[in-house]
């Protein structure tokens, strides 16, 4: 992030210097927007992938100013279920963070909060601090699952894991 910044720091200056605004779409845009264009121009040469997209998310701020001041649980339990479809055999477990409000007893609701990253990328932990202002603003519990991603599993492992965790 650091190096993306500095190389900013010495592209946009060239960048409004050489070709200012004949380079975007519309030339009423701003000169950031014509040197970023013309910046990701180069992308379309790098296909998306998910490893990329996800080393991209990972770099993404996603917390908030504050600390994560509520007591936070790490979940990493079995759930017992009569009727388990055979290909979850092996996927009985719900982990993930319980954030706590105020002190180790739960509150009588809790908020169920699932990021976003559309199941390609993100975790409970990256996700702790949005939650947490969730928790103290409207004084409840917070639940975070944590669950897999695709491609590597499909659809039904995707909504096993939320609804096993829902149920949790």
């Amino acid at each position: 992030r650091a190096v993306m910044y500095g190389l900013w720091k010495a592209y946009f200056p060239l960048h409004k210097r050489l070709l200012g605004r004949r380079t975007g779409i519309h030339p009423d845009h701003s000169l950031e927007y014509h040197a970023l264009t013309t910046f990701m121009w180069w992308g379309r040469f790098f296909p998306v992938s998910f490893a990329r997209l996800r080393f991209a998310m990972s770099q993404v701020d996603a917390f908030q100013p504050t600390p994560v001041t509520s007591i936070v649980e790490v979940i990493n339990c079995t759930v017992a279920i009569d009727q388990v479809p055979d290909i979850q055999k092996n996927h009985c477990d719900v982990k993930g963070l319980y954030l706590h409000h105020h002190n180790n007893s739960p509150t009588e609701y809790t908020l169920f909060y699932l990021y976003g990253g559309a199941f390609v990328s993100g975790d409970a932990k990256g996700n702790a601090g949005p939650a947490d202002v969730f928790c103290r603003n409207c004084g409840l519990d917070v639940f975070i699952p944590t669950y897999r991603w695709a491609p590597e599993a499909d659809i039904q492992d995707l909504l096993w894991d939320t609804a096993l965790a829902f149920r949790w």
